[in-house]
């Protein structure tokens, strides 16, 4: 299709469509995004088959602690980005997640901290404006976890980082 752009952005929204793959994964989606010198809209559904879970590791790193990340997974989620206009600001996405082969290490001790087979996770919601994140359920099957209390405290404490009551991100 015909796409407008003007001095100031968009003349409307457009429509795209996204197919590829990230290493062996598949990836694909379809979306709407608008721009203007004042408001940038972002609505879209994408896809991923088979993620190799390292490939996130280094995106997770603000929130949660987790080193060595393994298995695979295929999402479907919904990303929204609303900034500038008359509207509130958004940054978020919500959706579904299932998982094979899932591990991580513990930092200290360099044993597998934890393991499952499979699993599902439903996202609520996760706001990247506000470091927020609600899930709707989580299904794990032969979860294994590695716990260990030394001086310093329980080594599961670790795994996740502190947000002030004031932090927000940009979008």
């Amino acid at each position: 299709g015909q796409i407008d752009i003007q001095a100031n952005g968009l003349a409307t929204p457009v429509n795209v469509q996204l197919h590829g793959s990230v290493n062996l994964g598949g990836v694909s989606g379809e979306g709407q995004v608008y721009w203007s010198r004042t408001e940038m809209q972002l609505d879209a559904t994408i896809s991923l088959q088979r993620l190799p879970l390292n490939l996130i590791e280094p995106y997770l790193r603000g929130t949660l602690a987790v080193r060595e990340l393994s298995g695979e997974a295929d999402a479907r989620v919904r990303y929204r980005l609303q900034s500038g206009g008359e509207q509130a600001a958004v940054h978020s996405l919500d959706g579904a997640l299932t998982f094979t082969d899932l591990a991580f290490v513990d930092p200290s001790s360099q044993q597998t901290a934890f393991q499952v087979q499979d699993g599902r996770v439903v996202i609520e919601q996760v706001d990247l404006l506000h470091r927020e994140a609600r899930l709707g359920a989580i299904e794990l099957r032969s979860p294994h976890a590695f716990v260990l209390q030394t001086l310093t405290g329980l080594n599961w404490a670790s795994f996740f980082s502190p947000v002030s009551a004031n932090s927000t991100s940009e979008a």
